[in-house]
């Protein structure tokens, strides 16, 4: 019976070293492999901190505006009265200055409104602290007296090298949002 078909040539499977993967090839490419997932890991541990990082600047930022709206709502106190020539630090404890039995002055709601801020900032930032700096200038010429306050908040964060040139360590650093308003 003939196909049609000719053989050329044999083909053979019996080729010497060529067998299969050596084990120096194996071991380099799990060298290659770890190297590589080293890195990675590197990168997600600083995208982590970063992320961190930057949800502690959303609260600061959140916590400044809540401070503004209130000195906004009480400018008796700020504007016309004793805050609008005052430094003043935020206690880390909530206060209870207007309560339901008293009259609320414009003080005590400044106190409590103080209070009850730097008391959010302890709990929601790492040694959080705020304070509140006004100073009014005074009216020249056709310009109106204006009371200008800075709403300054400050907390610590662990921030970790992203260099190869600095430790691998995480060092404390401060870090400060400040929002300056005229209510």
């Amino acid at each position: 019976m003939n196909t049609g078909h000719r053989i050329i040539g044999t083909l053979t499977t019996d080729r010497e070293g060529e067998q299969g993967f050596s084990l120096i090839e194996v071991m380099i490419s799990l060298v290659i492999i770890a190297v590589g997932m080293l890195g990675v890991a590197g990168i997600m541990a600083l995208s982590m901190n970063n992320d961190t990082s930057s949800r502690l600047q959303s609260l600061a930022a959140l916590e400044a505006t809540s401070m503004a709206t209130a000195i906004q709502a009480n400018q008796a106190y700020w504007v016309n009265g004793t805050g609008a020539s005052s430094s003043q630090t935020a206690p880390t404890s909530s206060s209870q200055a207007c309560d339901a039995g008293t009259a609320c002055t414009a003080s005590n709601m400044a106190i409590e409104d103080l209070s009850n801020w730097g008391y959010t900032i302890a709990q929601s930032l790492p040694n959080g602290t705020g304070t509140v700096d006004c100073s009014t200038q005074a009216q020249t010429g056709t310009s109106p007296a204006a009371t200008t306050c800075r709403i300054g908040i400050q907390w610590q964060v662990n921030q970790m090298a992203n260099d190869h040139q600095a430790s691998t360590a995480a060092t404390v650093s401060t870090q400060s949002y400040v929002l300056v308003v005229q209510p």
